[in-house]
């Protein structure tokens, strides 16, 4: 198929950059001709173009259009079937857009605030390349080394505090300050991985046990922790923080922190291959796509036949009694419920 993928900007590494930078080279992979659009063009989208071979947008129509962001959907909605990804309930720019045609929620949480909107949707986790996010070294049970991928300088400094604490190593990385591209290869140099959502699914790709915690412009010092404490509640809210919702500083990171075993390595690679392979995760927008494609032609075929009840009850009701003109208006009543259902 001929597929357009959309970010409002792929200048710099991010959430939903490197989402798009996935689904490319999963797409690809399979043979698909995929085009990107973005209103930021950058470094990020051209590492997208050089990597797989994927082209720039050109103005025609397209078998399938993944979009992230309202913006992108409301100006390419018109060159196919357009399924918006919403990745979180709070941006501007992650709220669902009456012009798609489907909408997806990377989260339990995402999909009950779309639901507040009255905008149905499916789940369909973040996809992670466990290819390239593979565990390369084994675990340190002495003197594990901590790394924090928080947004913070707080959250950084309370990190560094507890693991220092402890006796163990520290390192951390910034998207903002000192981030590198291979940051597959930063995390296999630790054991132990602090931060949310992508960053955390990254983490347990290569094997390295997690503690959900930051603090970000947008919320306070909060996190829920250990992830063996209860990670599929927690993934509910995209590994946020926000299950939980506890109040975590120096203190508390210390008693997460000493959970760490070596061994749980395992039990977090075997969590992401199970939930966030991009292998899975594409699998199901294609599934998806044809869900809402079949959709689409039947409420063709229904209009259409609808159109010719209506057609022909407005020529024979002159020569109908009452009570037939009744059951007609019945029967066009619960057509509408029908197709309104489907």
């Amino acid at each position: 198929m001929d597929i357009l993928l959309s970010n409002e900007w792929l200048v710099t590494t991010g959430g939903t950059g490197t989402f798009v930078y996935t689904l490319a080279g999963e797409l690809t992979e399979r043979g698909h001709n995929v085009y990107l659009y973005t209103n930021e063009w950058g470094g990020l989208a051209d590492r997208i173009c050089k990597d797989f071979d994927v082209k720039k947008y050109v103005d025609k129509k397209y078998d399938l259009i993944l979009a992230n962001h309202n913006t992108t959907v409301k100006q390419l909605y018109k060159k196919g079937l357009t399924i918006q990804t919403c990745h979180g309930k709070f941006p501007l720019l992650e709220q669902p857009s009456k012009y798609a045609d489907g909408h997806v929620s990377i989260s339990r949480e995402v999909q009950n605030h779309l639901i507040t909107k009255n905008i149905a949707s499916t789940i369909i986790l973040n996809g992670i390349n466990c290819k390239r996010f593979d565990s390369f070294h084994k675990l340190n049970e002495k003197k594990p080394i901590v790394l924090s991928m928080c947004h913070s300088v707080e959250a950084h400094n309370n990190v560094e505090a507890a693991a220092i604490s402890l006796g163990m190593g520290f390192k951390k990385i910034d998207k903002k300050n000192n981030w590198k591209w291979d940051v597959e290869h930063e995390i296999n140099n630790c054991d132990i991985v602090v931060g949310l959502g992508r960053s955390a699914y990254e983490a347990l790709a290569c094997g390295r046990p997690l503690i959900i915690y930051d603090k970000r412009h947008y919320s306070r010092s909060i996190g829920d922790g250990y992830f063996l404490n209860d990670f599929f509640s927690f993934m509910r809210n995209n590994c946020s923080g926000r299950f939980s919702n506890t109040n975590m500083g120096v203190d508390e990171l210390v008693q997460e922190l000493k959970k760490y075993r070596p061994e749980h390595g395992v039990i977090a690679r075997d969590i992401a291959l199970n939930n966030f392979n991009v292998v899975s995760t594409v699998n199901d927008y294609l599934t998806y796509f044809e869900i809402v494609l079949t959709a689409q032609e039947y409420s063709k075929i229904s209009n259409k036949c609808k159109r010719i009840l209506f057609s022909l009850l407005i020529k024979i009701r002159p020569f109908t009694p009452k009570i037939i003109r009744n059951i007609g208006k019945h029967i066009i009543k619960d057509w509408k419920r029908l197709h309104e259902y489907y």
